[in-house]
């Protein structure tokens, strides 16, 4: 019984620190990781936190510690990595890239929609000193001249309207610290003109909500493909962007706003955008090629109903096809009084999007209009929390994360986690949103010292037991055997 105390009280202790040397024990937790392993060749330095001289590093504070370093919750199947992104070794800001992370777990892709799977990014910590030039590219055709379900106002009207708020504005220019501008820019047939007639980096709220009075519709079809390669392109090369960006602050981050499909004549079908996109695209790929200073963004922001709703882009490289963009029904049917009337190619947004390095927003209505220009503009972060939810079966061994990112740059890392093979971790405290924060050994302790006591209190009863047994029954049957005894003498 001893013996087994002993033993019982040596797991408890390599519970709590006894790690092989090539592990590194996440405090307050069951958990072991080994050092995160960085992949060469690529543009970023992604850093999976795992200790707490790193975070301390990050001015992360002490109440949001527990965020920072890695946690795995067998209960829920839960897992939390937290990483920071340097070129170099000096830490790069980045802005919110759920889309554009992948996360594989023992070499699967991690997916939201899949059974059992769930997936988010939280940023954390808006980076105040890098400011950005946001380039806004509104579409200028005779379709945003249109009403209907707006309160008997124009498309037109409606998009001036969110983008006057007084919470879009404050995303746009940011607080103290931020040197942010727009540039707001037309676009029908041919390449973008400036509103106002003059390439202008816009610094103030004031002339910001003049020029947005200024805009109108324009009339004319739709080349919206043609309008996101000039603004991603050429316009980047004018000199009037180049001193905007020449403080090194800005970061350009182009938002583009479309009610309809690329339409370049009355007679164009939904198929004949497959090519056109494709060759977009490959501007695209190009463009992440260019120095990370200068690299834009693309947002996409579509205002209406998606002709394909629920798409979402295939994983990988491939190239679009006709039955991606308009679906079996609709490749040949035409654009132009037709397609454009039931709702706005989502497809096309997507795709563009994802080569930008952006997200695409679709939308109805003032006040969801609203919210896609304020996620467009949202800041940039100093370091950024992945949750993961799996099924927890798979967390009964050691298991290997991978975290990739694409579009605004590259970057992938992978780290080895170990949960404890002896004792589970306590279940983790629930939040409001459903996730879990690491808890401590206290509430393990709980379970464990009355479990040692009761080995502590059942060695001391069965030696009571055995000598109480000895004391009443041992002396009698001696002392019976002695009286039975057949005498010497006999």
């Amino acid at each position: 019984m001893r013996t087994a105390l002993v033993w019982l009280g040596f797991v408890l202790v390599c519970l709590a620190g006894c790690a092989s040397p090539r592990f590194l024990a996440i405090p307050g937790t069951t958990t072991r990781v080994a050092l995160p392993q960085m992949e060469s060749g690529k543009e970023y330095n992604l850093h999976i936190l795992h200790e707490i001289g790193e975070c301390d590093e990050l001015g992360i504070s002490e109440e949001d510690l527990h965020l920072c370093l890695p946690f795995v919750d067998r209960s829920s199947g839960e897992i939390r990595l937290s990483y920071a992104l340097y070129n170099s070794e000096t830490l790069s800001s980045m802005p919110e890239h759920e889309e554009l992370l992948s996360v594989e777990f023992q070499g699967t892709t991690v997916g939201n929609g899949s059974t059992g799977q769930e997936m988010t990014v939280i940023p954390h910590d808006p980076w105040t000193q890098s400011g950005t030039l946001y380039v806004l590219v509104i579409d200028g055709s005779g379709s945003m001249n249109e009403r209907g379900g707006y309160g008997g106002l124009t498309r037109m009207q409606v998009v001036k309207q969110a983008l006057k708020r007084q919470d879009v504005m404050d995303a746009f220019f940011g607080g103290d610290g931020q040197d942010n501008a727009v540039m707001l820019l037309q676009f029908t047939q041919g390449i973008p003109s400036p509103v106002g007639g003059a390439f202008v980096a816009l610094k103030n709220r004031r002339e910001y909500k003049a020029a947005v009075s200024k805009l109108h519709v324009l009339n004319g079809y739709t080349h919206l493909f043609d309008a996101v390669s000039y603004a991603t392109g050429p316009l980047l090369e004018r000199d009037e962007v180049k001193q905007a960006l020449s403080n090194g602050l800005r970061k350009p981050n182009v938002i583009v706003l479309t009610d309809g499909f690329n339409n370049e004549k009355p007679s164009d079908i939904c198929g004949d955008n497959v090519d056109r996109l494709e060759r977009l695209l490959e501007h695209l790929q190009d463009v992440q090629l260019t120095d990370l200073g200068t690299r834009p963004q693309v947002h996409t922001v579509g205002l209406g109903k998606p002709i394909r709703p629920g798409f979402e882009v295939p994983y990988g490289n491939k190239p679009p096809r006709a039955v991606d963009l308009c679906g079996k029904r609709n490749i040949d049917t035409r654009i132009d009084g037709e397609l454009e009337v039931r709702g706005i190619d989502n497809a096309s947004l997507h795709y563009i999007a994802r080569a930008g390095g952006g997200k695409a927003h679709i939308k109805r209505g003032r006040q969801g209009l609203a919210k896609a220009f304020l996620e467009a503009a949202s800041p940039r972060y100093r370091w950024f929390e992945v949750r993961i939810r799996m099924d927890p079966f798979y967390l009964r061994r050691d298991f290997t994360v991978r975290l990739e990112l694409m579009g605004v740059g590259s970057a992938a890392s992978s780290i080895e986690v170990y949960p404890s093979a002896w004792l589970d971790a306590p279940p983790g405290r629930p939040l409001p949103d459903g996730w879990h924060v690491a808890d401590t050994y206290k509430r393990t302790l709980l379970v464990v010292v009355p479990v040692i006591a009761l080995f502590v209190m059942l060695s001391y009863f069965a030696s009571a037991i055995y000598n109480t047994r000895r004391l009443l029954f041992g002396r009698v049957k001696v002392r019976s055997k002695s009286t039975n005894r057949p005498s010497s003498k006999e």
